[in-house]
């Protein structure tokens, strides 16, 4: 155990240069001497032992902020879980992680992805991209409030063309003159703003999936998962830019058949729980952070140093 220690070590120490703040840290394998690649190494014996960790780290500023806002609603921290993470760990089994799988919650603002290979977590990454872009382009085209744009997406958005899109008529209003003025369009139109947008995402998914240096042949397929994972055909539309299958979430780990509430919106939210019921997580998790010391940063930077 001590000689684990001293490698888990050693990579939160790497992990954790130019004072980026830990999140996750998980072993992949390790190595004993020259010998072969092995889960556990205990009671092995060698010369030399060589650990494949992944790690997750954030900027500290961000996390501060968010270690504020709780201590200010009056909550404890009871853990850290990475949000790509926490929305795998809630919409696929361990079967699927085993045989590789790539989550994808498609956000307001950002994408995230978390890839498992063999059952561990081992990419996470994101992108400034979301549904809310769609949303902005939809707003321009129509002239027309955010939170108006925000509902024809949401109810009338297709990523799947159909001759009846074209007759298909939606309502809507528009701002002219400071007065809401009714005007419709089309199914196909609102498609067409859509799309484009969607089409540049999933490349950039693609691109980043590639550079993640796992195998193509490692990952089986792709989950869906967030808000946008309810668009009409986008499930197809994604495996066609993506090369893989492609599904959309369920919430495996917690029932949640026939339960709107527990949909992939909330994927994130409720893998927090799995995550922190899992000793295996590579988190933080199961106790409160005490935070010591004078004044709330100074707190704050003592325990991104000793937390970890």
């Amino acid at each position: 155990e001590d000689d684990i220690g001293r490698v888990m070590a050693a990579g939160r120490a790497y992990a954790e240069r130019e004072g980026r703040a830990l999140l996750h840290l998980a072993a992949l394998g390790f190595r004993v001497d020259s010998g072969a690649p092995v889960d556990a190494p205990r009671g092995m014996i060698g010369r030399q032992l060589t650990g494949g960790l992944h790690a997750v780290v954030a900027d500290d500023g961000p996390l501060r902020s968010l270690l504020d806002v709780a201590e200010r609603c009056r909550l404890r921290v009871a853990g850290l879980v990475p949000a790509p993470y926490a929305s795998a760990m809630a919409v696929t089994s361990e079967a699927e992680r085993r045989s590789g799988v790539v989550v994808v919650d498609l956000g307001g603002g950002t994408t995230q992805i978390a890839m498992f290979v063999d059952g561990r977590f081992v990419f996470a990454s994101a992108l400034a991209v979301g549904s809310h872009h769609a949303t902005y382009d939809i707003a321009r085209r129509l002239s027309t409030p955010i939170a108006e744009a925000e509902r024809i997406k949401t109810l009338y958005g297709t990523l799947v063309r159909a001759p009846s899109d074209v007759g298909d008529r939606i309502a809507y209003q528009y701002t002219g003159n400071g007065e809401p003025i009714a005007a419709e369009i089309s199914r196909a139109e609102l498609s067409g703003m859509i799309t484009p947008r969607f089409s540049g995402l999933f490349a950039m998914l693609a691109e980043r999936i590639d550079r993640s240096g796992v195998p193509p042949g490692r990952i089986a397929g792709v989950v869906l998962t967030g808000g946008a994972s309810q668009l009409t055909g986008i499930a197809d539309f994604a495996s066609s830019v993506l090369g893989r299958p492609v599904r959309i979430g369920r919430l495996v780990s917690i029932g949640s058949e026939g339960s709107p509430a527990l949909g992939p919106v909330f994927a994130t939210a409720a893998g927090l729980s799995v995550a922190l019921q899992d000793p295996a997580a590579g988190v933080r998790c199961g106790e409160a952070f005490e935070l010591p010391g004078g004044g709330y940063l100074g707190r704050v930077g003592q325990w991104l140093k000793q937390s970890f």
